[in-house]
């Protein structure tokens, strides 16, 4: 009976080391964890969590990213009115906070961290001036190139605008879409992005007037080349530039240039199991696409072959452009031109 007591107490004193061991109170998260200071004239403040120090610095600087978009829409809401005369669209406030959560920080100085229950928490700080530099040659390095090749292509004659109006005009698109403009205004807000914006809107305006200028004179050499030649036409119109049917009524030559539209068409042996098929004429067919400058010299050419298919003849199988117009929509009018 004695020996059961004795196991009783042991048993109970055990018990009651174990509990005081239990009871010691388990490390909490930081103070700057629960209530992080706000941001400041100098600096961004950020705090993260992670299961590694790199994670918890890309919450603690995604934390930053928030703020920074917080404020953007607030002063967008704040001056509707402004920010449409300004330029803003809607694409560049859909856009916004992709163009924030993929901000490349510099300037980071990591305050404090701490490793609790298998987590770290990061505590930081980015300096204002150092991102807003960075941020700013950015900005100045993508518009420099965006204006240096408006400058090549202008040198260079019409059919270098013709030909790189498409990628000048992504880039201006860009350049106004991305919401650097007003990340650098949130980070900064001295910097005065609608001085900024204007130049790039001078860029736009400047390259819309010489698209303007360029005039195309689109010619076919015969009967079936005019069916084709009419498509072209028809894509060209659609893209914004203009046409002339006399290339002599141009005042300014240097602006014209002449598109020559020559098609070959023979019959095509095709073996098909397709039943609908059976008895129906194939024409493969050769679109050339030639460019000339005013002084006749070549710029460019192009061949689009297709297959076209009728059951009513072989000569209706060769007039058909269903399948050109259709790679031109796929492709685009410029493409298939140069």
């Amino acid at each position: 009976m004695q020996f059961f007591f004795k196991l009783f107490l042991v048993s109970l004193m055990m018990l009651s080391i174990v509990g005081c061991g239990g009871s010691k109170p388990q490390p909490t998260m930081p103070k700057w964890y629960l209530s992080s200071p706000t941001s400041d004239t100098n600096y961004f403040y950020g705090v993260g969590e992670g299961s590694s120090k790199e994670s918890a610095t890309a919450k603690a600087l995604a934390q930053i990213s928030a703020t920074i978009s917080t404020t953007i829409e607030s002063s967008i809401e704040l001056n509707e009115q402004d920010s449409t005369a300004n330029g803003y669209s809607q694409e560049t406030k859909s856009n916004l906070k992709s163009s924030t959560e993929n901000i490349k920080f510099t300037g980071v100085t990591p305050i404090e961290t701490k490793f609790i229950n298998s987590l770290f928490y990061t505590y930081l700080k980015v300096d204002r001036k150092v991102l807003f530099n960075s941020l700013k040659r950015g900005l100045d390095k993508d518009y420099s190139k965006a204006s240096t090749l408006f400058k090549q292509m202008q040198s260079e004659g019409t059919f270098s605008l013709l030909k790189n109006t498409p990628k000048l005009s992504k880039m201006i698109h860009s350049l106004l879409t991305q919401s650097t403009l007003e990340i650098l205004k949130s980070v900064n807000p001295k910097f005065n992005s609608t001085q900024y914006r204007a130049k790039i809107v001078t860029l736009k305006t400047d390259l819309d007037n010489a698209k303007a200028n360029i005039v195309l004179s689109v010619k076919s050499r015969n009967k079936l080349s005019s069916y084709y030649r009419d498509i072209v036409k028809k894509y060209i119109s659609n893209y914004g530039l203009t046409m002339v049917s006399n290339p002599n009524s141009v005042h300014n030559k240097a602006n014209l240039l002449i598109v020559d539209v020559a098609v070959k068409a023979q019959k095509k042996n095709v073996k098909t199991s397709d039943p609908r098929l059976r008895g129906a004429n194939f024409a493969g067919v050769t679109i050339v696409l030639t460019t000339k400058s005013h002084t006749g010299k070549i710029v460019a050419q192009n061949r689009v072959n297709v297959i076209n298919i009728s059951k009513d003849s072989l000569q209706d199988a060769k007039i058909k452009t269903k399948k050109f117009e259709k790679k031109i929509k796929k492709e685009g009018i410029l493409k298939i031109l140069i």
